[in-house]
Parts: structure tokens; C-alpha cells; sequence
């Protein structure tokens, strides 16, 4: 996301319009750039169509971040619920590894999500890139450790299986990074995972 403005256009408006329009129930954020203040004043601001829950980078509040935003006419948040894990993750391979065994170690106290969304900055096979290539061995493992501990299967591949679809694209690179993994006995409700680029 990079922060609420492009060219002077507020791109919450443009989420909001996006999420009517194409029906989305979640919509996982990173690089919101979002303190809590902020995420009250648009919650303030769209109070009839989205709710929106932000955790900030301590190190770097005015920067990073991640945010998810609901669908208020689509969801229904009283009486059910969904553990959600959104996640940026750093570029760097062995920061990446150390980021998914840091949350393998801390999340034993907490509700176990239901699914996984967010920017992974890695892929686990090779040929979610191109061009093919395999992506840090230890980082690829601490990542599949993760998520066989929390019991959490690739929902887009299980929706999509014939589908090859890349998240990120940059000149002649692309990649899968934004795979949803969840839980086999979720979703419900029609919630499921859908990829947006």
C-alpha cells in the first residue's frame, strides 16, 4: 500500500469503492503506514461500510504496518469468529526465516489463526517465480514449519488448482508472494481466498 495517498488521490476512498465493487469480505493491507488515530478517523469516516483494525511497526510507527480492513455490509463481526494472521514480512532471506520462526515461538499463547494473509516476500516453490527460481532454503522451511504447526494449507492452490497467478510483478520479474494459507476447516460463511493484484 505504501501510505494513504497516491498522487494526491486518498487511497482509502479507492479501497472503500474497491471492496463494494468486487464484493470483498477481507482485504489484508501492508505498508499502511497507519497509526491507531488514523484507523479511528477512517473508521469514523466510512462507519457504514468498513471497519478497520491496524497494528503498527513499533520501531517505525510513521512507517511499515499492516491493517485489515472488513466489509461491514458483507461481515458480520458480533457473533463469529476469525482469527486472522496478516503478515509483511522482511525482503532479506534470513531476516525472512527469522521472522516466521519468531512467530512460530510467540503464537503458542494465542488463538490459532484461522488463515494467513499478507505480503511473504518468499515463495515455496520455484516455479511461483519468473523466472523459476528457488527462494532461501532456510526461510522456504521456517515458513513451511509455520505453517504445518498451525495446521494451515494453501487455500488459493486448493481453490485454484490449474491457476498459475502472480502477485507481485516488477519488468521482466513476478511471483506468487501473497498465498493465503488456511485453515482446512475454514473458511465459512463464504469467506475464502481471493487474489487481487
Amino acid at each position: 500500500m505504501k501510505g494513504c495517498f497516491h498522487e494526491g488521490n486518498d487511497k482509502w476512498l479507492h479501497i472503500n469503492q474497491q471492496m463494494r465493487d468486487d464484493r470483498l469480505a477481507i482485504l489484508a493491507l501492508q505498508e499502511t503506514h497507519l497509526d491507531a488515530t488514523q484507523a479511528a478517523s477512517l473508521n469514523d469516516t466510512f462507519t457504514d461500510t468498513l471497519h478497520v483494525i491496524t497494528s503498527i511497526d513499533l520501531a517505525h510507527p510513521a512507517a511499515k504496518g499492516v491493517a485489515i480492513a472488513f466489509n461491514k455490509c458483507l461481515v458480520k463481526t458480533r457473533k463469529e469468529k476469525l482469527n486472522i494472521l496478516n503478515v509483511y514480512a522482511p525482503n532479506n532471506p534470513s531476516e525472512n526465516q527469522h521472522f516466521w520462526e519468531t512467530i512460530h515461538d510467540n503464537i503458542i499463547n494465542l488463538p490459532q489463526p484461522d488463515m494467513m494473509l499478507g505480503d511473504f516476500n518468499i515463495v515455496e516453490d520455484s516455479i511461483d517465480r519468473i523466472p523459476a527460481h528457488p527462494d532461501h532454503t532456510n526461510a522456504v522451511n521456517a515458513l513451511r514449519a509455520l505453517k504445518s504447526h498451525l495446521n494451515l494449507q494453501d487455500g488459493w492452490c486448493q481453490t485454484n488448482p490449474s491457476d498459475l497467478t502472480f502477485t507481485y510483478a516488477q519488468s521482466t520479474r513476478q511471483g506468487m508472494v501473497d498465498r493465503p494459507p488456511c485453515h482446512p476447516h475454514r473458511p465459512r460463511n463464504g469467506i475464502g481466498p481471493c487474489i487481487k493484484t
